[in-house]
């Protein structure tokens, strides 16, 4: 889904509920990356090591940090808002 189709069918309220869901119950290659944690070590061997969400960096990058500025301005063009 492009920008403005999401903007077209979802307003900012929606769109809010959904990164909050998001938050709770992750969708797309973090939760990927996340159940290949949890399956693994589920079924480890008993020497070996556990494994975190580091070491399956093709299946997930996490966003670099952003600022507090950095991320209102993100949110503001995400909307097509001017400054």
């Amino acid at each position: 889904m492009t920008r403005g189709e999401m903007l077209a069918r979802m307003d900012s309220r929606e769109y809010a509920e959904w990164m909050a869901y998001d938050l709770l119950e992750p969708v797309g290659p973090f939760k990927d990356a996340l159940l290949w944690v949890l399956l693994y070590n589920a079924n480890r061997g008993k020497d070996a090591p556990a494994v975190t969400m580091q070491d399956y960096p093709f299946l997930y990058e996490p966003e670099p940090e952003l600022s507090d500025e950095d991320l209102s301005d993100k949110i503001r063009r995400m909307f097509g808002c001017s400054t």
